[in-house]
């Protein structure tokens, strides 16, 4: 008698050590997908998704406090930075920016854009690149109010010209507040 051999859901033939995470084809397989993407990635890659993971939960826990205590940690109120950058500063925010949407989308959690913006802006801070976090409303009135998914305002940070979190177009909002 031949013994029956599990199968993917597109029909693929299991192998043994596959067959064991077998349990449930909706979990199991795309969490087993993202852990070998992961393990694909180069280190020094993989050691900045893990810091932009942590600077997550980071964020998510200074916005458990009041917004006066948690805007402390993206610099000082009203300050712009230039709009020039130390060459390799932009490519450096351009990577922790990746890093930090990336892992924003992996962590346990809803990563809103305030607390990308703290991530990316505690991690730029620490690499000495200067940035500039932004909160702001919506342009238009209406629809601040008829926002479907019920933000009525929005975060991003910006390091030299470019908006590294919470971007590419911020043109639709009008900055409130500006921390440096």
């Amino acid at each position: 008698m031949q013994e029956h051999s599990p199968t993917h859901p597109t029909g693929k033939r299991l192998l043994p050590y596959q067959a064991a995470l077998h349990f449930d084809n909706a979990i199991w397989f795309p969490m087993t997908a993202s852990i070998t993407r992961f393990l694909k990635v180069p280190t020094r890659r993989k050691i900045l998704l893990v810091e932009a993971a942590f600077a997550l939960v980071l964020g998510r826990v200074l916005t458990l406090f009041p917004m006066r205590i948690h805007t402390r940690f993206l610099g000082a109120e009203r300050g712009e930075t230039p709009r020039t950058l130390v060459s390799g500063q932009l490519e450096t925010a351009r990577r922790i920016g990746s890093a930090v949407e990336r892992s924003a989308m992996a962590v346990p959690f809803k990563a809103l854009c305030i607390e990308q913006t703290l991530a990316a802006s505690l991690m730029l801070r620490i690499r000495g690149v200067p940035t500039t976090a932004y909160i702001g409303v919506h342009r238009d009135p209406v629809q601040r109010v008829a926002d479907p998914r019920g933000y009525n305002a929005h975060a991003w940070l910006r390091a030299g010209d470019e908006v590294v979190i919470g971007g590419p177009d911020v043109s639709d909002y009008v900055p409130l507040a500006m921390f440096a």
